[in-house]
């Protein structure tokens, strides 16, 4: 019998263990390689904080860049790991990641671009190819699976990445990362990467490459369940040894929960942990000072500095980079044209303001301020992997010319993604937008919410970001009370990512709505989330609450005939209903349940998800049989698995419940007479050979019977 404990294991591109089926192909997507650029004629007063993280990065450890907003993190992050990538003695591998608000797991984005950049240069290729070759036997586990799929996607190592590579290597990593929930088959979407698999796969790269390894994750303010990656860094630093010359750095913003988990690990763990606060440039230096002032005269739109004291100049800068970003920005060309003006942009720079993109955004009508909204709502697109997921939903039924016409306008940046900028601006557009568009901002969260419900097709890794983007639009939904239905399936996303409602109300209420609308596609995410709560509801013994969501699921799946995927989830729902009921001591409501199951497998035996659920609840029964002594049952529910899995011979879930059903049913038997030959015939249909060593088999068992006896 399979016990309540049995954990799901979702995982790309293989068989999904607990659920019987492929999950949803991952579509093909290249994660490109973040560009390392160079900044140095743009980045001042930073050399003595560049110098001592250098000489940090020389042992492993973890290193943290905090400090305000548009302060230089980022920049100072970036230029730090330009000039480890090319620094030729020792040479250094670099991995850099940058969160995406929402970003799940920063640390497969970061092992993943470690890859990418390794396996861009040909000599590397051959070198994985050769290692492969000689030493695969040996190879770690989470290191030769990682190879083995990338030979298997890639197909052969070829010199160069270009898009197959990339598609294999992001794949590959992908397919090593799951979940691990002590729930009944759970039905969640989350994935990581753990914390062996990436030791494994970043000591491996190391020893073969012969580098250093320096890990960079900017804006991990942004990245969802901090405590748990906290928790992954505390393990890093724990065991040193096991990370030779591989080092940490991470950028996080002042006075964020983030920063405040890296100063925890800072006391912890005093010299390999260490936080770097990041403050005014350093313009002490005349030459600095001087390399600052002739790039400002350099720039076409600062005309009117050519009247103004360098001196006062630095003054007005005052050592903040933002002030910099501010006059030089396109959205300001008009505002600096006086003293006056760069003066009122020090002012909103200092107070994080930005009055040009607010007259920008009011100005907006028709469809370049829906666009904008959206953006805006759904700062997970600004990452490249999660635009090319969500484009589409976001410029749908929009004037294809307004993205651009946005760009033209200053509003977001000229770049792919489009992005709104630095996040500090997102947030003043958010904030801007919800004060003085509320009603755009209303509308839109509507409409993005049922969009990005009806995208999701499948419950697995390649629907995640739908399930973010939803779940980053909950607290809006709540704020514009937008009814039972969008809270519902903004709620649906949180269960999906393991996060268990305090109440089924809202989820009953917006399932009841979408029953009366009966809207194509947004009944799997309800579904999945009554799947799971009562799942939740069950292992608990809340079996009231258990029941009203089973009725609710059996309602959903009624109104969405011609949804499998909803029907699946009714079918693990009378699975694990029946499961728990042993626990309510109701046998009678578990027969009831097996008769459900029955009936659902009978009407949909094409349905292999369905077929699985059954399989499993005829397994789960004839055990309960058994044990109750009630044997003429148990041969019937054998019976019954047995022309199942004889009507399906292709379906290696059944085929699975039956070897188990079989081998239960086998080790019950003893004795010597026909129950022997009863227990005999089993053991050869559970072998599956019938020629000359079946009757060998036959007669030494016998033999071996009459001499025990």
């Amino acid at each position: 019998m399979k016990s309540a404990s049995t954990k799901l294991v979702i995982s790309v591109g293989a068989e999904h263990r607990a659920g019987g089926k492929l999950c949803c192909e991952r579509e093909h997507r290249i994660m490109a390689v973040t560009r390392l650029e160079d900044r140095t004629t743009r980045l001042f007063g930073r050399d003595g904080e560049l110098d001592r993280l250098l000489l940090r990065t020389g042992g492993t450890g973890l290193t943290a860049i905090v400090g305000p907003p548009q302060i230089g993190k980022s920049w100072l992050l970036m230029e730090l790991a330009r000039r480890l990538d090319q620094d030729s003695g020792p040479r250094w591998l670099v991995g850099f990641t940058r969160s995406p608000r929402g970003a799940n797991d920063p640390l497969l984005q970061v092992v993943s671009d470690l890859y990418q950049r390794w396996l861009t240069d040909a000599n590397a290729w051959e070198q994985l190819k050769t290692v492969w070759e000689q030493q695969k036997d040996g190879l770690l586990p989470a290191f030769a699976r990682f190879v083995g799929k990338l030979w298997e996607k890639a197909g052969k190592f070829v010199p160069g990445v270009g898009e197959l590579g990339g598609i294999a290597i992001k794949e590959s990593l992908e397919g090593l990362v799951g979940t691990g929930e002590d729930l009944r088959s759970g039905r969640l979407i989350v994935s990581r990467l753990e914390y062996t698999q990436a030791q494994e796969l970043v000591a491996s790269v190391r020893n073969i490459a012969g580098c250093r390894i320096a890990l960079v994750m900017d804006q991990w303010e942004d990245t969802r369940d901090l405590e748990l990656q906290r928790n992954l860094f505390r393990d890093f630093l724990r065991e040193p040894e096991r990370w030779p010359d591989c080092h940490v750095l991470v950028g996080a913003m002042e006075g964020s929960k983030a920063a405040e988990l890296l100063q925890e690990l800072e006391c912890e763990f005093p010299g390999t942990a260490y936080v770097q606060r990041l403050g005014e440039m350093d313009l002490a230096a005349e030459n600095e000072r001087r390399r600052l002032v002739g790039f400002l005269h350099a720039q076409p739109q600062l005309r009117v500095l050519e009247n103004v004291d360098d001196g006062q100049i630095l003054d007005l800068i005052g050592g903040y980079p933002r002030v910099i970003s501010r006059w030089i920005a396109d959205d300001a060309r008009e505002t600096v044209q006086t003293v006056d003006g760069l003066k009122n942009l020090v002012k909103q720079a200092n107070e994080f303001r930005y009055s040009d993109l607010e007259k920008l955004l009011l100005g907006l009508d028709g469809d370049r301020r829906t666009l904008a909204v959206r953006i805006a709502l759904v700062p997970l697109a600004e990452g490249a992997e999660a635009w090319r997921v969500l484009r589409s939903t976001i410029l749908a039924d929009l004037d294809p010319n307004a993205l651009d016409a946005l760009k033209d306008l200053n509003v977001l940046e000229d770049s792919a993604p489009p992005t709104l900028g630095h996040p500090r601006r997102r947030d003043f557009a958010r904030v801007c937008l919800k004060a003085r568009r509320n009603e755009a901002v209303r509308t839109e969260t509507g409409r993005l919410i049922l969009a990005l419900a009806r995208s999701v097709t499948a419950i697995g890794p390649s629907t995640a970001l739908y399930g973010e983007a939803l779940l980053g639009l909950r607290d809006e939904a709540k704020r514009q009370n937008l009814g039972p239905l969008p809270l519902a399936l903004c709620d649906g996303a949180a269960s999906l990512f393991g996060e268990q409602l305090p109440s089924s109300a809202s989820l009953i209420a917006g399932a009841k709505q979408a029953r009366g609308l009966r809207e194509h596609g947004l009944g799997l995410i309800l579904a999945a989330a009554l799947f799971n709560t009562l799942t939740i509801a069950s292992a608990g013994g809340d079996f009231c609450r258990s029941d009203a969501l089973l009725n609710e699921l059996r309602a959903l799946a009624c109104t969405y005939p011609d949804d499998p995927a909803v029907r699946e989830e009714l079918a693990r729902g009378l699975f694990n209903t029946l499961y728990y009921t042993k626990a309510r001591g109701n046998l009678a409501h578990r027969d009831a349940l097996l008769d459900e199951l029955q009936t659902l497998g009978r009407n949909h035996a094409d349905e292999a998800a369905v077929r699985e659920q059954l399989a499993m609840g005829l397994l789960n029964t004839l055990n309960d049989a058994t044990a109750e002594r009630d044997f003429s049952r148990r041969n019937a529910l054998l019976d019954e698995l047995r022309a199942l899995a004889r009507a399906y011979p292709d379906d290696p879930a059944v085929r699975r419940q039956w070897d188990m059903g079989l081998f239960n049913t086998l080790i019950t038997f003893g004795g010597v007479g026909l129950t022997n030959w009863k227990a005999m015939e089993l053991f050869d249909e559970l072998r599956g050979n019938r020629g000359w060593a079946f009757w060998l088999r036959r007669l030494l068992l016998w033999l071996a019977f009459l001499l025990r006896d």
